[in-house]
């Protein structure tokens, strides 16, 4: 009986210190950062972020998870103390893991929420992206991070996070604002909030964005209006992104689906990539990324059907801002963005048949493309208890 009334006394401390003054309501946001070769400028943020964790701005809990490819993994609290001073608080020591391991990820979700119980949580990952490709086929190591040449499989990553959970999921890596990538992960938050192209190093302008994210109303446009805005004045100009609404998936690849209007595959095979706005062009990659809405637009002639997909794809997005270019680590070339739907897809094309391989497991071909697809057995998006 003593050690059950000690660890409940622990555990009502714990949860009381999460609080903090605020009484009103909580959440939890967990910044996941694989370091690789960007130690410097995710230490960076995460200053950033130290720098406004005040008691006034964090309404909850701000909890880091990093890793690097010498083994060393720790998850920990950024506290506020007195007089403006912040502390970092040792929650749970993942020394020897990956950081690119779903187990991993699963495990420090699992910690956060069990140590820091809120009535919301958000996600923010931070690394290398390249958006759904495979991390698994050859002179294509990609998906998201990277730690000692391994790379963390886009659908292992959604199926190691807990559906339902998330309010938001923001990604601070190149290239995950891609419709496979914001399918895959529709049941696991809310929002989305990604870009389609590269991101500079320098990441998102959290001094800024990092108290909205607190807010128990978060507003989502002022987030991407700051990141779009800090990149407008910034050395480097170039900069896109979008807020995906999880629940306006569905109807968007049914929509979809009726522009593939049941020719599958080949329909795909007959887009021509070249009148199109292209988005992302990744090292070693042997296709580029596209703008969705200019894409499938180009399925269809039929007023009808185009009207609808656009209505749809207003609704799934509605954020999608950009600078005006965007920038091409691949031949380091300047973009103009022309069209701009918050999104980009690949388009499959028909000699990349083992890429196209890889591209069939994911869940925006079978609901889109495949026979024409069939989305009636896909539950839309139910909220967070």
């Amino acid at each position: 009986m003593r050690h059950t009334l000690i660890y409940l006394l622990s555990a009502l401390l714990m949860m009381l210190a999460g609080c903090d003054e605020w009484d009103g309501p909580t959440r939890t946001v967990l910044y996941y950062a694989v370091k690789s070769n960007l130690s410097s400028d995710i230490e960076r943020n995460i200053s950033d972020m130290e720098s406004v964790a005040t008691k006034e701005n964090i309404k909850g809990n701000l909890l880091v998870f990093s890793s690097d490819s010498k083994g060393n993994a720790s998850l920990y609290r950024i506290v506020p103390g007195k007089n403006g001073s912040r502390k970092r608080e040792t929650v749970a020591d993942f020394s020897g893991r990956s950081g690119v391991d779903p187990r991993t990820l699963t495990d420090v979700i699992a910690t956060a929420v069990e140590r820091f119980p809120a009535d919301s949580y958000g996600l923010i990952f931070s690394s290398h992206g390249t958006s759904w490709l495979p991390a698994d086929v050859e002179r294509m190591q990609r998906a998201f991070g990277e730690e000692n040449g391994q790379w963390m499989d886009i659908r292992a990553m959604a199926e190691a996070i807990p559906d339902n959970l998330f309010e938001f999921i923001l990604f601070d890596a190149c290239s995950m604002g891609s419709i496979e990538c914001a399918y895959e992960f529709k049941d696991d938050c809310l929002r989305y909030i990604s870009s389609p192209s590269e991101i500079i190093t320098t990441g998102f302008p959290y001094k800024t964005i990092l108290p909205e994210m607190f807010n128990p109303q978060v507003d989502y446009g002022r987030i991407a209006g700051a990141y779009n805005s800090f990149y407008e004045n910034y050395a480097f100009p170039y900069a896109d992104i979008s807020v995906v609404e999880s629940s306006h998936l569905v109807s968007l690849a049914e929509a979809a689906r009726r522009m593939v209007g049941g020719a599958g595959d080949a329909a795909i095979y007959a887009i021509d990539t070249d009148t199109l706005q292209m988005l992302s062009s990744l090292y070693g990659s042997p296709s580029d990324l596209y703008d969705l809405g200019d894409t499938y637009m180009s399925l269809s002639a039929d007023a009808a059907l185009r009207a609808d997909f656009a209505t749809r794809l207003d609704e799934a997005v509605p954020v999608a801002l950009h600078t005006g270019q965007h920038y091409c680590g691949f031949g380091e070339r300047i973009i103009p963005i022309d069209r701009f739907s918050g999104l980009s897809v690949y388009p499959m094309r028909e000699n990349l048949t083992q890429l196209n391989s890889e591209y069939r497991k994911f869940k925006w071909y079978r609901d889109v493309i495949a026979n024409g697809g069939d989305t009636a057995h896909v539950t839309p998006q139910q909220g967070i208890k």
